[in-house]
């Protein structure tokens, strides 16, 4: 319907010369219509992505992009490295969990759309970004490359406390081996051989999955008949 519509306004006000102006035009209107149709319901979880941020999205989605391998959250003074992955260039370049990034190649993050932030992140593998460091006072100098989003990490996040992230509630073939679920209690199994007597499972940005994976997981840590959710 959008499209038609677009096309319309498209030959309405137009002319070949003017086109693209007026495509563009369109574009943005509708970016802002929709976006603040969005925002009027008030809903935290729920977003209007235009082109740009969408495209992001689905690169995220598929599990691969090109960047500095971190996920990010909106705060007050810029945005927040909430998750370094592992082995990523902002890992290697020193950036740990709960940086705040001020500024990236000299543009202010503070009051910017995160998507528009997250571009400026991402590049060519192999070219350099700068980003300000909260923490640090200074600059770090990463150098971009392929990322592969990890579904599943953990590791000991301090003497006697296991931490683990995943990502999705699903699997990966037919083999249950592969499911988020035998995978986790694979990974606490091996924290609690290190000593791990305490769990802290990271669910950010997990966007859900199989409910059969999310009610073994969560059979593990409730008692029976205790409710998981409830709309």
């Amino acid at each position: 319907r959008l499209k038609e519509m677009r096309e319309e306004f498209v030959k309405q006000n137009g002319q070949p010369a003017a086109a693209a102006k007026s495509a563009e035009e369109w574009e943005t209107s509708i970016d802002a219509m929709i976006g603040g149709f969005v925002k009027k319901l008030g809903d935290p979880h729920t977003t209007y992505m235009n082109r740009e941020a969408a495209k992001n999205h689905w690169e995220q989605m598929k599990g691969s992009f090109v960047g500095i391998g971190a996920s990010v959250e909106k705060v007050a003074e810029g945005v927040k490295l909430s998750i370094v992955f592992p082995g990523s260039p902002a890992e290697k370049a020193g950036l740990v969990d709960g940086d705040v990034v001020t500024d990236v190649d000299g543009v202010a993050t503070k009051g910017q759309d995160i998507q528009a932030v997250i571009g400026r992140m991402r590049g060519p593998s192999g070219t350099l970004v700068k980003v300000r460091v909260m923490r640090l006072g200074r600059p770090v100098t990463i150098m971009r490359g392929a990322i592969v989003t990890p579904d599943l990490f953990g590791k000991m996040a301090a003497p006697g406390i296991g931490y683990v992230y995943f990502s999705q509630f699903g699997c990966a073939t037919k083999d249950p081996a592969s499911c988020t679920d035998a995978r986790l209690f694979a990974k606490v199994d091996e924290l609690k051989a290190a000593g791990a007597t305490k769990l802290i499972l990271d669910l950010r940005g997990n966007g859900g999955g199989l409910l059969s994976v999310a009610q073994s997981i969560g059979s593990e840590f409730l008692k029976d008949k205790d409710v998981i959710t409830m709309t």
